[in-house]
């Protein structure tokens, strides 16, 4: 399996004076050339991190949850798929995040 995306994208940053809060996304995608097989492993979490102190991670129950996604086809193709798999998890990120918002800032 040759690794051929590890990505990830800070959804919602909020920063309040030297804490910041952010809802992520995350993506590592390999590619089987002997299975023509692309693995995207994805996974969401909100996290506060502050100058000087450890990043805090959780899980938030509304977040969705770490998913693999598995797709047969060329090399070729494996690149922009993954890529298009990943957008479309900010995507939905992004929507579960307008649902809640009001948690997000309490």
């Amino acid at each position: 399996m040759k690794k051929i995306l590890s990505t990830s994208e800070s959804i919602d940053p909020c920063q309040e004076g030297r804490r910041l809060t952010d809802v992520c996304a995350t993506g590592e995608a390999t590619f089987s050339e002997r299975k023509h097989e692309l693995v995207v492993r994805l996974d969401s979490f909100w996290r506060k991190s502050e100058w000087g102190r450890k990043e805090q991670r959780k899980h938030l129950p509304w977040l969705p949850g770490k998913q693999t996604i598995r797709e047969h086809l060329s090399w070729e193709e494996a690149l922009p798929a993954a890529r298009s798999i990943f957008h479309n998890w900010t995507k939905r990120i992004r929507r579960c995040l307008a649902d809640h918002e009001e948690e997000i800032t309490a």
